[in-house]
């Protein structure tokens, strides 16, 4: 139910959200996600999904997003996701003690390009991200999900 409302008739590249096993998500047990990727020109969007509950102790969560390409190559985005606003009242949707949140942490076209930007050419294959947490704190409590939602970009 919860990703039928997340869909709302559009339909993703890949999609896949993950339990956090008793809501308490270890620093080096991060989440893995594989996906195939064939449409080397469109632009996409990565969105990550969070459920969190409202014993999670803190406002933010720092996530580290570690891709690697079919080649090999890999790339570290450092995001920060804001899970409460400044009077501490939880945002995101949901009834009850648990919110849902999607969150655009980047547009990316899954292309390659040279070193003065110029020939680019298309890099189709399998793709691999892992999703860590970034927050000081070995066991993180009060995460129950972690998810990856990768769609394309609305030419609008």
């Amino acid at each position: 139910m919860i990703l039928g409302l997340w869909g709302c008739g559009e339909h993703p590249l890949f999609e896949e959200n993950q339990d956090i096993e008793n809501a308490s998500w270890k620093m080096d047990q991060p989440k893995h996600f594989e996906f195939e990727v064939t449409d080397t020109v469109s632009v996409f969007n990565f969105f990550v999904n969070i459920r969190n509950g409202q014993e999670y102790p803190f406002s933010n969560i720092y996530l580290f997003v570690d891709m690697e390409d079919p080649h090999g190559e890999k790339s570290r985005d450092v995001i920060e996701c804001k899970l409460a606003n400044e009077h501490g009242e939880w945002l995101g949707s949901g009834v009850g003690t648990i919110k849902e949140n999607r969150l655009l942490f980047a547009t990316h076209q899954f292309r390659k390009y040279t070193a003065n930007k110029e020939n680019t050419y298309g890099v189709p294959g399998r793709y691999k991200i892992d999703i860590s947490h970034g927050m000081r704190v070995d066991d993180l409590t009060g995460i129950y999900d972690i998810g990856l939602r990768i769609s394309k970009k609305n030419p609008n």
